[in-house]
């Protein structure tokens, strides 16, 4: 009872079908509109819209066996009301695709298995393609496949993403982190991002002549004859990061910045995480702190994320001051 006064939920049952259906959950402090749902008795899927965040949220549930007509029934139902919207919401499909086939690294589709499965695979990387849409998920969610899916428009929506085995279900548990409180109401931070992309690299302090000779000596004819066309982009992408990296440095917030806002939410983390096992090994120990420091150690995620975060802002914003300060060099490929 207490549950349900503080969350609203919207729930679709389905009858004729074992372990199908969707389920989305909202925080009563973001108010839910627009709720639509798509059931035509294979494919499911709901979305609706909030519009304190600007973001359009659809949860969907493909079956293995699910024909090709059905899923694209789906995907068109989510387009019209993708469309219906104003400029600048941000879109979360978020569910079981069952398409394994899909190469997230490559956003090809492997060969192998159904030609239904197949089209399936080929459909949502064309709708995605078509919408400016990114899939964060890369670890197993299933046995050895990425089964359940998150998909943005946003490149700094989505800043952090972990799976882990649960036992209420046979895939593993999803845990996606956001790059701002939804229910803050504050303006989104900017992402962390992972070090190994070319966004992690310092280029106004670039070599650009190295990197211009270095380009100019590989011998592309023969990288591209290496591999086949699907491996192809993945291996240029990683031979031009590669080369930019030994000619770029690094973005490093500075030490002092790094010190007074990370530190101490890191310190809190470890301190919960130590109260954490010590009162999972009290078998005395009230359930009702165990979930208090659970939810302690998740807030305290959340504040390392958000000190980050602002770290990284406050070196844009140097990087930015400086390029005004002084002209930058420009590398054409």
């Amino acid at each position: 009872a207490k549950l349900k006064s503080r969350i609203q939920y919207y729930l679709e049952v389905i009858e004729m079908l074992v372990g199908g259906g969707v389920l989305l959950y909202s925080h009563e402090k973001l108010p839910i509109t627009q709720v639509e749902i798509y059931d035509d008795k294979i494919c499911q899927a709901l979305i609706c819209r909030c519009e304190l965040t600007k973001s359009i949220i659809c949860v969907l549930y493909r079956p293995p066996d699910c024909p090709v007509l059905s899923f694209r029934s789906c995907l068109d139902f989510l387009d019209n009301y993708i469309a219906e919207e104003r400029d600048g919401y941000q879109l979360s499909l978020l569910g079981d695709f069952n398409l394994p086939l899909i190469r997230w690294s490559s956003h090809t589709v492997s060969s192998g298995g159904s030609v239904s499965s197949m089209e399936s695979a080929s459909l949502l990387l064309d709708f995605m393609s078509e919408n400016l849409c990114t899939q964060y998920i890369s670890q197993p969610t299933r046995l050895e496949n990425v089964l359940d899916l998150c998909i943005s428009n946003s490149e700094e929506l989505v800043t952090h993403v972990s799976t882990s085995d649960t036992i209420l279900s046979d895939h593993r548990l999803v845990e996606i982190f956001w790059s701002f409180n939804p229910c803050s109401f504050t303006t989104p931070d900017p992402p962390n991002f992972d070090e190994s992309t070319f966004r992690s690299l310092d280029f106004l302090k670039a070599d650009y002549e190295k990197i211009s000779n270095l380009l100019n000596s590989v011998d592309w004819e023969a990288l591209w004859g290496s591999c086949d066309l699907e491996n192809f982009p993945e291996l240029f992408t990683l031979t031009v990061l590669q080369i930019c990296e030994s000619c770029c440095p690094k973005k490093i917030p500075p030490k002092s910045k790094q010190k007074s806002s990370v530190r101490v939410p890191s310190r809190k983390k470890r301190k919960l995480q130590n109260d954490l096992r010590a009162a999972e090994n009290d078998v005395n120990c009230p359930a009702s702190r165990l979930n208090s420091l659970r939810k302690k150690l998740a807030i305290a995620h959340v504040d390392i994320r958000d000190a980050i975060n602002k770290t990284l802002q406050y070196r844009e914003e140097q990087a930015a001051a400086k390029s005004q300060r002084k002209s930058k060099n420009t590398f054409y490929s």
